[in-house]
């Protein structure tokens, strides 16, 4: 909603600009004509046409919500030290029964090792199905405003990747990415930026 990517007049309207990029690889002076024409053609648009844009806003909004539950799950399970130490659980107590697990304590996981790899590869496995279903939702996203999230995403599937490795280094560390493979990780999906990430490094 912030990008106003579920704007149905928006989303028409980059979708226009979209087809006409695939036609023609240089728009520039036609995109402000397109934007001009849009509220025309939207306004002017079939009820199965609109019924149609309506579908793909509620795959925008659905994905949006997947992205946000990956995002947060994988948070859920890098910081199982410090909330077992705050008294905070936020994976059900039902996923740990079938491991056998009383509790994520470090005391706890290391007398249980095996339980403890095995719950922790099930729940990248359920952070990867949630995030394969969410990037279905990014081509509806601007090119430009969506270099940062697939950034993101980036990280968070490198943090997933962490921690699938060695599951126990969640107590011992903080498992985030330095400043510097956020910048490249960037550079890389926004080529535009290399040269200032190669400076700034």
């Amino acid at each position: 909603k912030i990008m106003e990517i579920d704007n149905p007049q928006v989303l028409w309207q980059q979708k226009e600009i979209r087809l006409a990029r695939e036609g023609q690889s240089r728009i520039k002076g036609r995109v402000t004509k397109l934007k001009h024409k849009v509220k025309q053609r939207f306004q002017a648009a079939t009820i199965k046409q609109k019924e149609s844009v309506q579908k793909e806003i509620d795959l925008i909004h659905e994905t949006a919500k997947l992205q946000g539950r990956a995002m947060q799950w994988i948070n859920f399970i890098r910081d199982i030290d410090d909330d077992v130490e705050l008294g905070r659980q936020y994976i059900p107590s039902s996923e740990l029964a079938k491991y056998k697990l009383k509790d994520l304590s470090e005391e706890t996981t290391r007398e249980n090792e095996k339980q403890f790899r095995s719950f922790i590869t099930n729940e990248i496995k359920r952070y990867r199905n949630w995030q394969t279903q969410a990037e279905q939702g990014f081509r509806y996203i601007p090119a430009r405003l969506r270099i940062p999230i697939q950034t993101s995403a980036d990280m968070f599937n490198w943090t997933a990747d962490q921690i699938l490795e060695d599951p126990f280094v969640i107590y011992d560390k903080k498992v985030v990415p330095s400043k510097a493979q956020v910048l490249k990780a960037a550079a890389k999906r926004g080529g535009k930026i290399q040269k200032w990430i190669a400076v700034k490094l």
